[in-house]
């Protein structure tokens, strides 16, 4: 039996931990991200995957187990990271090992790998969240951008899982269909819109390319604002005319328009969050190349409060985050309006 309350009073604990500034926590994270698997069926050519050597390879499910004593604490278990979730081998496995768990659990896929089986396995898994990369409803738009993807195999996937859930008379997963906003699909995301509802989604998800080479710069909206916010204004329209959760980015300031957000100067990741790689890597974030300890090697908890998680928390504690903490790509440090939520590969 799971007590429910235990992630509540970890997560009150975690807050007073983080405002008091403490470096060694009696606290757990709130949210566990696990990349069960960095092998990944497509070569899309946006990813970030392209830009350095990462995988393939899968989370051996033994630590993949040695993690399970967190689960009671977290209220969320994400299931992702640069891989493709739905590639590892005992995927059927792993949703058995979470299903008892009442923490929210959720995952990113790009669905060419949703069999009937799979889908069997994610509603098994009480799982209460698939968010499906679709960056398109137009068949040639989106086989362009997700190279090796078929539409009409994913389209039919995610149908299938919809059809499933509906026919179970379940309320879980929650599908949010999810598009990266870039030069080639702007003005077809509203109708992308009409696409989740026929399909029976529940959301829409909408975020913004990162060019993480030159040669994506150009496909960036941040040099074309005017019609990005357009197109998410349309979307939100449409979501609210159909009942959809629309989950969308800051629109962009544009002269004078709009107020830029204040950058933050701490992040909560370091206490509230922590990242677990395929290989056993423990990060404080999806950075990928930050390493704090090995759960191979040692325990997570004893990974939680060492000497390099310590000196993390101590160093924003005291106003002096590390460089790569600087250059963070989510926004703590910078808002939409910044180059750099945009562009990460320099323009020089």
């Amino acid at each position: 039996m799971i007590d429910i309350d235990r992630a509540k009073e970890n997560g009150v604990l975690n807050d007073t931990e983080r405002v008091n500034g403490e470096t060694t926590l009696k606290s757990y994270p709130k949210i566990l991200q696990v990349e069960i698997s960095a092998s990944c069926n497509l070569k899309c050519n946006i990813c970030a995957r392209n830009e350095f050597e990462y995988g393939p390879g899968n989370l051996p499910i033994d630590l993949f187990r040695s993690l399970t004593f967190l689960f009671p604490y977290l209220e969320r278990l994400i299931l992702h990271g640069y891989g493709e979730p739905l590639a590892h081998p005992k995927f059927a496995k792993i949703m058995e090992i979470v299903a008892p768990y009442p923490c929210n659990k959720s995952f990113y896929t790009n669905a060419t790998l949703l069999t009937e089986k799979k889908s069997r396995d994610v509603i098994a898994g009480n799982v209460d969240e698939v968010t499906v990369s679709i960056d398109s409803p137009v068949k040639e738009t989106f086989e362009a951008i997700r190279t090796g993807a078929s539409f009409d195999k994913v389209k039919k996937n995610v149908e299938g899982l919809i059809g499933m859930r509906n026919d179970m008379e379940g309320e879980k997963p929650n599908v949010v269909i999810a598009a990266v906003a870039m030069t080639d699909n702007v003005n077809e995301l509203p109708r992308l819109v009409d696409f989740a509802h026929d399909m029976g989604a529940d959301a829409v998800e909408i975020n913004y390319l990162m060019a993480y080479r030159k040669s994506l710069v150009e496909r960036s909206l941040f040099f074309d604002k005017v019609r990005a916010n357009s197109a998410l204004k349309k979307v939100k329209d449409r979501c609210i005319a159909l009942g959809l959760e629309a989950r969308l980015p800051d629109p962009f300031s544009i002269e004078g328009e709009g107020e830029a957000k204040n950058p933050e100067k701490t992040c909560p990741r370091p206490y509230d969050f922590a990242y677990v790689g395929y290989d056993g890597n423990v990060r404080p974030c999806c950075f990928p190349l930050l390493y704090l300890g090995n759960i191979g090697d040692e325990g997570f908890s004893d990974i939680w409060n060492n000497e390099k998680y310590q000196k993390l928390r101590r160093a924003f504690k005291e106003d002096r985050p590390p460089s790569f903490c600087r250059e963070c790509l989510s926004g703590t440090y910078t808002d939409v309006n910044s180059e750099k939520c945009h562009v990460s590969c320099g323009l020089g």
